[in-house]
């Protein structure tokens, strides 16, 4: 046991004390040359005393427990002169930090003066601007995200919040350094009581215009679902701390303080709960696709598609009149998609199960001649059963977009959705249901619907196929009726994510009379956030319309982060989907 203590003592305890004693000798000395206070020669002075009494004693002491209390002692003493080395407003400021903005309320009002708003002719050359406003906090109409990399990085980007009013008025809200004239911006430095924080609020046309046209950076502006009370209460909450830090300034810091954790600390503030530290706060160039994942950018485009759509420096650049750019900045970001609401959809689904059903796939059960077939997801909650459910459920008139039903519990997210079309002025009406179910079991065409998403697929047409787009008189469903097709599809994620793989397998099925069709889409490998997905499609023929109805059952992976938005992602996602098949479908009629 002696030998083993003696072992450990050698070979671990003493080389983790002399790892702990580089470390901190590195921080000190950084401390000491990086901090404010005193004057530069004074903390170089400092820096080598230090250095070199610890040397001194190191070499000198007879036993090295004496070394260890000298060191501790001149560390300790490093600690508390540069804890109280304190910020500062009165320094030498650059043009763009010297004027600290501050805000007045009056009950439901606040006049914040001090906006910044820069009129730049170069990053370096420019008028200095300021104006005065006051804002109704009940006005508050939307809240943004903005997120800016420089100099083709990816990782690391600039994050600020910006609030727009009804009346069109933007406040933007930067948390940044506060340099001093001539001074450059470090991270490094960041950690070391360097430079002093600032919360500038600006005009869109200063902080944004700076970075599209000037610095040449790639700008997003992403809306968030954030309610308007909550938005109202974190721009309070906001602005208290832009007056405090005019009466009592604080230091930047690069790793707890910065451009991100500052905002997510106000978020924090909001919702009254604990601010906890991620990787990701620090990489918070991927923030946008975490955000994206859990449903909080308000969108429902694909990853990538969402991604461009709201990138908004070429946009920015455009803009001749300075009078229209937040204006102009919001009419080319994509409207959110809307579906029209269909109060009298009732759905009528039998629960029993068939009873000439020969063998079950998955959440399906089939009879023999795959002319029937039921479903049933999670116990009940999203049940059916094909071709009995087209003639007896209610769909919405042709030409309304998508009556979508979703509900939602953890971790499950069920979607029906139903539309119908008019085909009276299609020439051949004949094989309309043939052309649908060709287009919608064949990931190829979602490929070319998808371009920006889907990446690559994996798709070997059957014979029936190629006989269907020759042969006016094949009868396609009846021909794929009982077959399977296997078919592989990688999705882009964006937002620099890994891309993600799907392989699934579709079962095809027909009424005997072939005017309803229905297939059945089961993944069997799914590498994103969902452990299932699993997706009906059935298709009816009846008096020159054709009804639509689709099922959706996904499950999120295990979570216990941000389980709602993550739901509310996946119905997004599904609901978008829903919308472009719907598009596609009618363009095609």
């Amino acid at each position: 046991m002696k030998k083993i203590m003696i072992f450990l003592w050698k070979w671990l305890v003493i080389p983790l004390i002399g790892l702990a004693v580089i470390l901190i000798s590195v921080w000190s000395v950084c401390a000491i040359y990086f901090a404010k206070a005193p004057a530069h020669y004074l903390r170089i002075t400092a820096a080598a005393v230090f250095i070199l009494s610890n040397i001194a004693v190191f070499l000198n002491a007879k036993k090295r427990w004496h070394f260890l209390i000298f060191f501790a002692a001149t560390f300790i003493a490093v600690l508390i002169w540069w804890s109280l080395i304190p910020p500062s407003n009165d320094r030498n400021w650059a043009e763009q930090t010297a004027v600290l903005p501050y805000a007045v309320f009056s009950n439901n009002f606040v006049t914040v003066h001090n906006v910044r708003n820069f009129d730049y002719k170069s990053e370096k050359e420019f008028t200095t601007n300021y104006y005065t406003r006051t804002y109704d906090l009940d006005k508050l109409q939307k809240l943004y995200l903005v997120v800016s990399y420089w100099d083709n990085n990816r990782a690391i980007a600039h994050t600020m919040l910006d609030f727009e009013f009804e009346s069109g008025d933007c406040l933007v809200l930067s948390v940044e350094v506060r340099r001093e004239k001539g001074e450059e911006y470090s991270a490094f430095k960041g950690l070391f009581k360097m430079n002093e924080i600032i919360y500038v609020l600006a005009d869109e046309r200063d902080v944004i215009r700076l970075r599209t046209n000037f610095t040449h950076e790639d700008v997003y502006l992403y809306p968030l679902k954030y309610p308007k009370k909550k938005t109202k209460k974190l721009l309070v909450d906001i602005l208290k701390r832009v007056n405090s830090l005019k009466e009592k300034p604080e230091f930047y810091n690069a790793i707890t303080e910065n451009c991100t954790l500052s905002l997510i600390h106000h978020f924090a503030s909001v919702e009254d709960n604990k601010t906890r530290f991620y990787l990701a706060y620090l990489l918070n160039g991927f923030l946008d696709w975490r955000l994206y994942e859990n449903g909080v950018i308000d969108t429902e485009l694909p990853a990538k598609e969402a991604k461009q759509a709201y990138y908004i420096s070429d946009i920015a650049r455009k803009v001749k009149n300075l009078d229209d750019f937040s204006h102009e900045l919001r009419e080319h970001l994509p409207a959110n998609l809307k579906t029209s609401t269909f109060h009298n959809a009732q759905t009528k689904i039998k629960n029993g199960i068939s009873r000439n059903k020969s063998f079950k796939i998955g959440a399906t059960d089939w009879t023999t001649n795959f002319t029937s077939m039921s479903f049933c997801f999670d116990n009940g909650k999203l049940s059916g059963k094909y071709p009995d459910q087209m003639l007896e459920s209610d769909f919405p008139p042709a030409g309304e977009q998508p009556f979508i039903k979703i509900e939602k519990k953890w971790p499950n997210v069920f979607i029906n959705a139903k539309w119908s079309i008019d085909i009276s002025n299609r020439p051949n009406k004949n094989n309309a249901l043939d052309e649908i179910l060709l287009r919608a079991c064949n990931p190829n065409y979602y490929k070319e619907d998808f371009p920006e998403t889907i990446v690559s697929t994996k798709f070997t047409p059957p014979p029936e196929f190629l006989n269907e787009s020759s042969d006016s008189s094949f009868n396609f469903a009846k021909a794929m009726r009982g077959k399977s097709l296997d078919y592989e599809v990688i999705m882009d994620a964006g937002f620099g994510a890994l891309d993600y793989t799907i392989k699934t397998k579709i079962y095809i099925g027909s009424s005997s009379d072939e005017r309803t069709i229905f297939y059945y889409d089961c993944p069997e490998q799914i590498s994103n956030h969902l452990d299932v997905r699993e997706f009906i499609f059935a298709a009816r023929e009846s008096d020159d319309k054709i009804y639509f109805e689709v099922n959706i059952y996904c499950k999120c992976e295990p979570s216990s982060l941000l389980r709602g938005t993550k739901m509310n992602r996946v119905a997004n996602d599904s609901k978008y989907f829903i919308t472009q098949l719907y598009k596609r479908l009618v363009s095609s009629k």
